[in-house]
């Protein structure tokens, strides 16, 4: 693909991956190479990748904090009240992935909600689980104000983050997306690369840490709706933190190298 011009783009998240972007040859392959995650938790590139980059001038290395469909008010309101929610009025609980269960491991839906049930129960307010099963079923005995929600667009998860009072979720992707939309969020880690991450959040006061127990996240969550001040104020450091949305930056670059491409052929083709 690259000998009949194509142009290549890597995005990275992991330090797996990112390490694989800077070897010497995948500097020689690649056109960009998108770090989508804010530096705070990815950090900035060491010497050696400052080097590797000044030494493949075609090289290009792009800090994006994260990239999804943004969520349009005008599209976000009909879609809400479809499903009986309304702006700032319910909570969302993400545990993410496709919320199957795994074997031998907990099932971080479950986990999910049973938190949102007793946090429901505690504070009487809407919690909303997006379970990301086809079927979620409801457990017996649940509160009249817990709402299971099955598998969604990638947009409509938007929706639900930015629309929300509140935003309980683990430490990957979601977390990230919800400080872009400015939220209050609890975070509980659900995999072995987030309690880093989480803890990294928590100094910083964007986020409330909690341990992987239904009990302890409905607390913190439940803590949040007691103390107002405290969420506000964690929405002016998220906002402090100035994280953005990169979509239209990707969306530029991919044109911008789109173009390119095209010229490289059209010249060959001739």
């Amino acid at each position: 693909a690259k000998t009949l011009g194509a142009r290549l783009v890597f995005t990275s998240r992991s330090p797996r991956l990112r390490w694989k972007a800077f070897r010497v040859s995948w500097l020689r392959l690649l056109d960009e190479h998108w770090i989508v995650f804010p530096q705070f938790v990815t950090g900035g590139l060491s010497s050696f990748e400052r080097l590797k980059v000044r030494l493949t001038p075609n090289y290009v290395v792009r800090h994006l904090d994260t990239l999804f469909t943004p969520s349009n008010p005008d599209e976000r309101g009909p879609w809400l009240a479809a499903h009986g929610l309304r702006e700032r009025g319910y909570t969302v609980f993400v545990p993410g992935g496709r919320g199957e269960a795994h074997a031998g491991a907990v099932d971080p839906t479950s986990l999910f909600i049973a938190a949102a049930d007793e946090y429901a129960r505690t504070t009487a307010q809407t919690s909303v689980v997006l379970t990301g099963r086809a079927q979620p079923v409801r457990p017996a005995g649940a509160s009249e104000r817990l709402l299971l929600l099955p598998r969604v667009r990638p947009e409509d998860v938007q929706h639900l983050l930015a629309g929300a009072a509140r935003v309980v979720c683990n430490g990957g992707t979601t977390m990230i997306h919800a400080l872009a939309h400015g939220q209050e969020i609890v975070c509980a880690p659900l995999a072995t690369d987030q309690a880093r991450r989480i803890r990294r959040a928590a100094r910083l006061g964007v986020v409330v840490a909690a341990d992987p127990d239904a009990g302890a996240i409905a607390r913190a969550a439940a803590e949040l709706v007691a103390d107002p001040a405290r969420g506000s104020a964690m929405r002016r450091q998220a906002a402090d933190l100035g994280l953005v949305n990169g979509v239209d930056e990707a969306v530029a670059a991919l044109q911008r190298l789109a173009r390119a491409a095209y010229a490289t052929y059209s010249l060959q083709e001739a």
